[in-house]
């Protein structure tokens, strides 16, 4: 399994977020309460991210992204961030990766994504 590379960063306060995906199935009944049921034992949790990067981050990240998680399809070591500080965690692309240019003078990009962790 590939690792996010040390180069890059971990993540923009800013844009960073996440939500545990709900295991439990909620039946609404004719009568009574609504009846309960875990249905996954394992939870992912989406992760919406953004990194801001400079022209030489970005061609290292685009090519990690290409060619070694075989273009976000593959599950990789990620870095992730929550009340318990930071810890490595199996993590990928839910949707392809979005980049946005800051600055040209500077040359700095923000690339943003939807991930996918489990391991929390």
């Amino acid at each position: 399994m590939a690792d996010w590379p040390a180069g890059l960063p971990i993540g923009s306060e800013a844009n960073y977020s996440y939500q545990p995906i709900d295991p439990v199935s909620r039946t609404t009944m004719e009568t009574g309460p609504k009846r309960q049921r875990r249905i996954f034992t394992q939870v992912t949790t989406l992760l919406d991210v953004s990194w801001p990067m400079t022209a030489q981050q970005l061609a290292a990240f685009e090519d990690f992204h290409a060619n070694e998680i075989d273009g976000g399809a593959s599950w990789f070591n990620f870095p992730f961030l929550d009340g318990s500080g930071s810890r490595m965690v199996e993590g990928r692309f839910s949707e392809n990766y979005r980049v946005n240019l800051v600055s040209i003078a500077t040359g700095t990009w923000q690339v943003s994504a939807q991930m996918e962790i489990r391991g929390r």
